[in-house]
């Protein structure tokens, strides 16, 4: 929990400029954590609406948009850095206005998380074996 919450305070820092971590002190220890549990939620919702979508609409359509929520995650992350709010976080017309704003830069991002996600698992079969 720390941890995710200092890296949010980096994210914060360094989108309004500042190019140096913020300080780690007993204050921001001590401080508030609400931004894991915005982040949980919007996991949350998520989850929940691939299954909502999978029950109606079909597997395809759910794997779709898992597939189109899973590509929307870095911006939305980013939001909740900068404004703190779980509303604007999940707002398609931030997120994407976010995603327009970077262009094509955000999709070669989202490749690198991507890779590291698949060479994370890949290392850990490699260790288990």
């Amino acid at each position: 929990a720390i941890f995710i919450k200092y890296a949010y305070s980096i994210l914060e820092h360094t989108a309004q400029g500042n190019l140096t971590p913020p300080p780690f002190s007993t204050d921001f220890l001590l401080g508030d954590y609400s931004i894991l549990f915005k982040q949980l939620a919007i996991f949350l919702v998520i989850g929940f609406a691939f299954a909502g979508i999978g029950g109606v609409l079909g597997p395809w359509i759910a794997i779709a948009f898992l597939l189109l929520a899973m590509l929307a995650l870095p911006a939305s992350i980013m939001v909740l850095a900068v404004t703190q709010s779980f509303l604007r976080a999940i707002n398609p017309g931030v997120i994407g206005e976010v995603i327009r704003a970077i262009g094509w830069p955000y999709l070669i991002l989202y490749a690198f998380l991507f890779f590291l996600n698949i060479g994370s698992g890949a290392a850990s079969g490699l260790f288990a074996a």
